[in-house]
């Protein structure tokens, strides 16, 4: 930008001296009282306007460059927190913070934001640590639940964004299992602790496992073995090379 406006100043001041006709340089002024006019002393005006030009750029380009600012782009979007009955808004904004920092995390929370989603910090009602109410498009967080440390309020957060970024497909038993492999794999990265991909395939298959008992007897969720969700999060740019064609 800097280069671009010196380039237009000077450029304008040049043309300004060869149309208004003022003596530019010395050469000019000679010229002038010489008698030379018309088509000759034209030419003199712009040939030395020319040369004032190619002088003020040639110094620019001797010149040692300036430093280099950074441009700051939109802040990362995230999720409101609109309730809060447990003082845990600091904690749950954390959390929130890196999941939006992480490149997978950062599109869940997008497209939840997108859908309206907000956070609700207090009880679920049930034993989950969290819940996704499509209808009233809220996150229910109970930041008093049993073993919810900070990694794992980032997984379960995580987990349930999976949930809101795919509301439209109801739930299933590889849902709720891809939930937990993802929200895991977001919450690694932000302890500094990436998976590789025999990891994540190996993590996902005890998750599924777990679930299956889990879930038995439930028809919402064990009664859907498959509702989409891998060509859903798939298409949200998620990695889900490491669970395709596991179970």
């Amino acid at each position: 930008m800097a280069i671009s406006g010196i380039s237009r100043s000077v450029t304008a001041s040049a043309l300004q001296k060869a149309a208004l006709g003022s003596p530019a340089t010395s050469q000019t002024a000679t010229s002038s009282a010489s008698g030379g006019s018309g088509t000759g002393g034209s030419t003199s005006l712009l040939l030395n306007a020319l040369a004032d030009l190619t002088a003020v750029l040639q110094s620019y380009a001797n010149a040692s460059p300036g430093p280099i600012l950074a441009t700051s782009g939109p802040a990362p979007e995230t999720l409101p927190i609109t309730k809060d009955a447990q003082g845990g808004t600091a904690k749950v904004s954390n959390a929130l913070s890196q999941i939006t920092t992480d490149p997978e995390g950062q599109k869940l929370i997008q497209l939840a934001e997108q859908k309206g989603y907000k956070i609700e910090i207090g009880s679920t009602g049930e034993k989950a640590a969290a819940t996704t109410d499509s209808k009233a498009k809220k996150i229910v967080v109970d930041i008093n639940a049993k073993g919810l440390d900070s990694y794992n309020l980032t997984a379960t957060i995580a987990h349930e964004l999976v949930h809101a970024s795919t509301d439209g497909n109801g739930d299933s038993l590889l849902e709720e299992s891809l939930s937990t492999a993802v929200g895991n794999r977001i919450a690694k990265r932000a302890d500094g602790r990436p998976e590789t991909a025999a990891e994540a395939t190996a993590d996902f298959k005890k998750i599924y496992s777990d679930y299956k008992a889990a879930y038995k007897g439930d028809g919402a969720v064990n009664g859907r073995q498959d509702n989409g969700i891998l060509k859903a999060l798939q298409s949200l740019g998620l990695d889900v090379s490491p669970f395709a064609g596991v179970i």
